[in-house]
């Protein structure tokens, strides 16, 4: 798999891939390094470590039991010169937890991202795939479980990860992120809605998303 180099200041993106009855959801994220200690520079897969750690294993506790965590990918978006080929990692793969029989396919939990700037370019959305209908109560709506799985994953979101590579180190932390704009703006809060939201590309009847390794 590639393997690049990551120095202090660089934005990255992380893509989160999970799969379900032949359909394929990504969901992705952007990092922004702070300064890189012990050295100029620290390698692509001592974050995708980092990550990995923390956020597959959340993600499996709101998916349904034959929902798979693929794995996850990790691109760097302010190269000087022509971008590397993304890394990647199977680390942390496995099923979901959260029940047997999935809702329809383009049923996803929903979370709202914030930074300090109002407006649209202050804040995203993380739509997560595949959840059982163990976790839709008997009036449709997500249950309190699922909810409190919700939350564990947006605490994954806005906080600050640490790196470590031999004795070379640094934090990263979520951002958003618009090339050749603003610089990035870091994320600092979320809402988590209390409803079902739709991905109608992650329908049953609509085009097969493949795997992007």
């Amino acid at each position: 798999m590639p393997i690049f180099d990551c120095v202090s200041g660089d934005v990255l993106r992380s893509v989160f891939v999970v799969t379900y009855a032949g359909q394929t959801a990504t969901m992705s994220r952007d990092w922004q390094l702070s300064s890189v200690v012990g050295g100029p520079s620290i390698k692509s897969t001592a974050i995708l470590e980092s990550l990995v750690t923390d956020i597959p294993e959340v993600m499996k506790l709101i998916m349904c039991n034959d929902a798979h965590y693929y794995g996850t990918m990790l691109y760097k978006r302010t190269p000087v010169g022509p971008a590397p080929r993304p890394d990647h990692t199977t680390v942390g793969s496995g099923p979901g937890t959260a029940g047997i029989n999935a809702l329809p396919t383009q049923s996803c939990g929903l979370i709202s991202l914030y930074t300090a700037v109002l407006g649209k370019t202050g804040q995203g959305r993380i739509y997560l795939p595949f959840p059982s209908t163990a976790s839709s109560d008997v009036t449709g709506t997500p249950t309190g479980t699922y909810i409190n799985n919700l939350v564990l994953m947006g605490d994954s979101l806005i906080r600050q990860y640490t790196a470590a590579d031999g004795a070379v180190s640094t934090t990263f932390r979520p951002c958003l992120y618009i090339p050749g704009g603003s610089p990035p703006r870091y994320i600092n809060a979320y809402t988590i809605h209390d409803a079902w939201a739709t991905q109608r590309k992650r329908g049953a009847f609509g085009k097969v998303n493949k795997p992007p390794f």
